[in-house]
């Protein structure tokens, strides 16, 4: 598997430079390439971002943006370690896919996820992992004490002060962050969602497909 420490401003090509240190794992001979390819940033982030949230097994997790390539490892991995997970939903499809993952509970999107919530947990969720849509509008779903983990926010200063930790998360693809994904892949403890593939010819027609939304990942192939 093969990602970089930071992101920037970049474009689709045939070959990647990254540092040695860094964004290097070696993909298991059972894993295939659009595999791996699918494991890197959208693992990394959601490996930091429940590392960060700190949920013990027992604990209740909201998952918000949870049909998307890192909502999709996240809800496997806190599953995995006996976190109860709400997800987030918008298709019937899309329900389907976080209930098969692991999601206990599931939410659409499109109501008050906070009002849902709240109906079913009053006193609030332990955490909530935040990948999509308004962050200010679930710090009322958090316990007193709990954390908010957000990959959209650079500081707890761009949202209001509440009673919940509120914790940005920036992914870095360590190697043996990395080892461990690709590890989980070949074991069958987690797996990746490959919506569709694409040839790098056909770009313009992926990033179309990626802003209408997606069910997982969706992957360039080179041959």
């Amino acid at each position: 598997m093969v990602t970089k420490s930071f992101l920037g401003d970049g474009t689709f090509g045939d070959f990647v430079t990254v540092p040695v240190a860094v964004g290097l794992a070696k993909l298991p001979d059972n894993v295939g390439f659009a595999e791996g390819a699918t494991l890197g940033l959208a693992g990394t982030a959601a490996m930091d971002s429940l590392a960060a949230a700190g949920p013990p097994s027992g604990s209740t997790v909201l998952i918000v943006g949870a049909t998307g390539g890192v909502g999709s490892q996240a809800i496997q991995l806190a599953s995995a370690a006996g976190v109860r997970v709400i997800a987030t939903f918008h298709t019937a499809a899309g329900k389907a896919h976080v209930s098969t993952l692991g999601a206990a509970e599931t939410v659409d999107y499109r109501e008050d996820v906070a009002a849902s919530v709240l109906a079913r947990h009053p006193d609030g969720v332990d955490a909530v992992v935040h990948l999509a849509g308004d962050l200010a509008a679930l710090l009322p779903v958090v316990r007193k004490g709990g954390r908010l983990v957000s990959l959209l926010i650079g500081s707890p200063d761009q949202v209001p002060a509440g009673s919940a930790e509120v914790v940005p998360v920036v992914a870095n693809p360590t190697p043996d962050i990395l080892a461990r994904l690709a590890d989980n892949q070949a074991a069958g403890t987690s797996s990746v969602s490959i919506q569709r593939t694409y040839r790098l010819e056909d770009v313009p027609a992926a990033l179309a497909d990626f802003s209408a939304g997606t069910i997982g990942k969706l992957v360039l192939i080179l041959n």
